[in-house]
């Protein structure tokens, strides 16, 4: 009996003694690995197949199939760390008295015990007591051998094909039919277009086949760690949205639905579209037939239906997943409207028809195209004369000749030019005949290759001035919007770091679409989901969440790739630097709308070996910070080279799109302007302290002070004096280089100082796209570059004062 109290008085101060040490461990947030290991953590975020966590301000991210658990600490794992830290209280202790027992040397001075380290020997002791006692008690048993533990193959994600098949059993529903009623779809090729495909669904019902069709495309490129989304037209125009880890829970789909929400009442009352079980089980099971029910309340009320009925939880799955699905009825994507300033195919065919008579006019085909194609009108004209009489000969010799006029064979021909079949422009034509003709067309269009080849450029030409001249007012109002809504963001302290056509949608009068394009200010732009979404203003924590990493190529930088952590070590200021991935979004978005093109599709293709660089550093627990200044160089040196390029090649069409500039968005430009003008400043004071070719004091303040001319006037003069053999010519060349930069810096001070003053100047003010792109363009290079991470130019070796032109200017920094 007295052994058996001692037992129980010992596991009380054992017990005791271990809540003691795991105070501290309960609600700490841990990640439990395969192997048993236990990492303690601040805080976890995915990017892709990775999971990234934050331990004592340090970023580190592992492997999604090395995880077992992530989530707050089980009693058996705080015990586990409080046995940990009574190992390593113990040997504290011993490290206390170690020299006392090693020479016996006596201490001079009282060591003060911390009482963690008495706790820790206590229950060492009543731990080695007990156990002791236990196993007198109790003979150890053999232990079963452990299972291995299995790492399970990642998750096939629902594809294409899934989501029809999602879509086929909902229509199977739709129309009152049986799970097991035989159901089918088949992909209707002449129906589809681009990568929009249009399936047709077929349900046998009643004894007949009843059909109906369904239109499925992907919306945007691959963005990295985000979902991936697709549109879809099934009795109203949807968004799906395929999470990049499958969700199983229902709880866990719920609050990922309202995790968003934040955002959402932030950005009010811009319109934002995020996702909402009432999209779907609307079509399947009505809640209120007979009444209108508000959507937030209709939501709840769908979430509280499915909390009663899971059963019913299956019908937002796909493949075993929850997914997403957002409805776009009441608005159109930003990205089709912009594709439809550009496509160009419905224009060239009507102008091709419209003018079919100039294949045989050379002079009214030089009228209408330039006196530059004045030669490729008269080599088509002998290609059409040399067709007409090959065919009038093939006709003769087949004895069909006499029917056939000269405009049968120019629609012909025409529709040849078109890529069309003979038999589309003419259906009385037999089969043989067809294949005859076309085969002299064939012959004779493959000897005048290069002539056909600039017929077709010269009419693409024709068709973009007169698609822009047309939708020049829809496309200034798209700019206007898009400026707009960057200055919202900024105003909202929210970046939403996936900027993009597809993420954007165009809200407006339905029933005056398109018109209202042609007016800014009858419609606005909102946003398709938020998953990316941070906001990075003040916070009672006092720290910016961490966001997805990832961004979509053509739109994002290198800092989508980096944690806060370094970015705010590299620049200082993190909240700016998310700022500004939007602003490198809208101004490629701005580019495209008025060229049609993508402004960095080389630069972009940087991205994966970005994204490879950064993995690896990662995996090798190596400092980031060199990584970003190393990828930085190589992304900004290839996207300078490519602005250069490409705005120089596109200059007229982007000085021909003016755009409003709304009010919010002068401010934001006038705020940032000033700013990159204190930084040049800055810059321009160091580097005249850091020279030594203009030592005095005087000499140094001129400097400072003087205009871009009178720097260029210094330069002239010192290039005199050198001419009289005054300056030694390698001083020459180095003092140039300098008074170049300074120049350079100059210029691009006095150019931001004047669009300040324009800013300022007036109530309204218009811009030129391509000056908007300039001015854009060097602010984000000067927020995303560092001065000091080496120059993205070569220096000029010129020993006159450059001209420098805009484009050179917007990519100095």
């Amino acid at each position: 009996m007295r052994k058996w109290k001692i037992g129980v008085v010992c596991l009380v101060v054992l017990a005791v003694g271990a809540a003691v040490l795991a105070k501290d461990h309960l609600n700490r947030k841990i990640i439990l690995l395969q192997n048993g290991k236990v990492i303690p953590v601040n805080r976890t975020w995915e990017s892709g197949n990775d999971i990234f966590y934050e331990n004592d301000k340090q970023t580190h991210f592992i492997s999604r199939a090395d995880i077992q658990y992530i989530g707050t600490q089980s009693l058996p794992q705080v015990l586990q760390a409080a046995g940990t830290d009574c190992r390593a209280a113990f040997n504290r202790c011993v490290s206390y008295f170690d020299p006392l027992l090693q020479d016996g040397a006596a201490i001079t001075h009282q060591v003060k015990v911390h009482p963690g380290i008495t706790t820790a020997i206590l229950v060492f002791g009543v731990l080695l007591f007990s156990m002791r006692f236990v196993r007198s008690r109790y003979p150890k048993k053999p232990l079963p051998p452990k299972a291995p533990v299995s790492k399970e193959a990642a998750p096939e994600l629902p594809t294409r094909t899934d989501i029809v098949r999602f879509f086929l059993h909902l229509y199977r529903q739709q129309v009152g039919a049986g799970p097991e009623t035989p159901a089918e779809f088949i992909k209707l090729t002449s129906a589809s277009a681009g990568p929009n495909l249009v399936y047709e669904l077929r349900v046998k019902h009643g004894g007949d086949w009843v059909k109906r069709r369904m239109t499925i495309g992907p919306l945007g490129e691959d963005s990295g760690s985000k979902s991936k989304c697709y549109y879809v037209i099934f009795d109203q125009h949807l968004v799906v949205k395929i999470p990049p880890k499958p969700v199983r829970d229902f709880e866990d789909y719920v609050a990922n639905i309202k995790k968003e929400g934040h955002i959402v009442e932030r950005l009010a009352p811009k319109e934002c579209i995020i996702p909402k079980v009432s999209v779907i089980l609307s079509q399947v099971h009505q809640l209120s037939p007979h009444m209108e029910t508000p959507a937030e309340l209709l939501e709840e009320k769908y979430l509280a239906w499915l909390r009663k009925n899971p059963e019913h939880q299956d019908t937002l799955k796909i493949k075993g997943t929850f997914v997403y699905f957002m409805d776009l009825s009441r608005y159109y994507f930003l990205s089709h409207i912009i594709d439809g300033f550009h496509d160009l195919g419905e224009t060239i065919r009507t102008e091709v028809n419209s003018t079919a008579e100039l294949v045989r006019y050379p002079a009214k085909f030089k009228e209408r195209y330039g006196d530059e194609n004045e030669a490729v009108g008269f080599e088509i004209r002998d290609l059409y004369n040399q067709c007409e009489a090959d065919i009038l000969q093939l006709l003769k010799n087949r004895g069909a000749s006499p029917g056939v006029t000269a405009y049968r064979i120019q629609a012909w021909f025409v529709a040849y030019l078109e890529k069309r079949q003979i038999g589309e422009a003419d259906p009385g034509l037999a089969p043989e005949l067809i294949s005859a003709i076309t085969a002299v067309f064939k012959r004779l269009f493959e000897k005048y290759r290069d002539p056909v080849d600039a017929y077709t450029r010269a009419i693409r030409s024709f068709a973009q001035r007169l698609s822009l001249e047309q939708n020049r007012m829809p496309i200034s109002g798209i700019l206007t919007n898009l400026l707009d809504l960057l200055a919202w963001l900024g105003a909202k302290q929210v970046a939403m770091r996936d900027l993009k056509p597809d993420n954007l949608l165009v809200a407006g009068d339905t029933q005056n679409y398109p018109a209202f394009l042609r007016s800014s200010a009858d419609y606005s732009l909102g946003f398709i989901d938020v998953e990316t979404a941070v906001y990075f203003g003040k916070t009672e924590e006092n720290n910016i969440r961490q966001p997805l990493l990832g961004g979509t190529p053509y739109y994002a930088t290198p800092s989508h790739l980096f944690p806060n952590s370094v970015l705010a070590a590299c620049f200082g200021d993190t909240s700016r630097i998310l700022h500004f991935q939007d602003w490198q979004a809208v101004l490629v978005m701005i580019f495209k709308a008025v060229t049609g093109e993508l402004l960095f599709d080389h630069t972009a293709t940087h991205f994966a070996d970005i994204k490879n660089r950064v993995m690896n550093a990662m995996r090798q627990a190596e400092a980031l910070e060199p990584q970003l200044q190393e990828v930085s160089r190589i992304f900004w040196r290839s996207a300078a080279v490519e602005f250069r390029a490409k705005m120089k090649a596109a200059e007229s069409v982007l000085r021909f799109v003016e755009a409003d500039i709304p009010q919010a968005a002068k401010a934001l430009f006038v705020q940032v302007l000033k700013r990159d003008i204190e930084s040049i400043s800055t810059t321009i004071q160091k580097l005249i302290d850091a020279q030594r070719w203009f030592s005095s004091a005087g000499i140094r303040e001129q400097l400072r002070k003087s205009s871009h001319g009178r720097i260029c006037q210094v330069m002239e003069e010192l290039k005199a004096k050198s001419h009289a053999g005054n300056t030694a010519a390698d001083s020459l060349d180095a003092r140039m280089r300098f008074l170049n930069h300074i120049s350079a810096l100059k210029a691009l001070s006095e150019r931001k100082s004047q669009a300040i003053a324009a800013f300022e100047s007036s109530t309204t003010r218009r811009m030129k796209a391509y000056d908007v792109l300039i001015l854009m363009f060097n602010s984000v290079l000067k927020a995303m570059y560092r001065e000091d991470w080496n120059t993205l130019a070569e220096e000029s070796e010129s020993q006159t004062c450059p001209a420098h032109d805009e484009l050179s200017l917007a990519t100095t920094i």
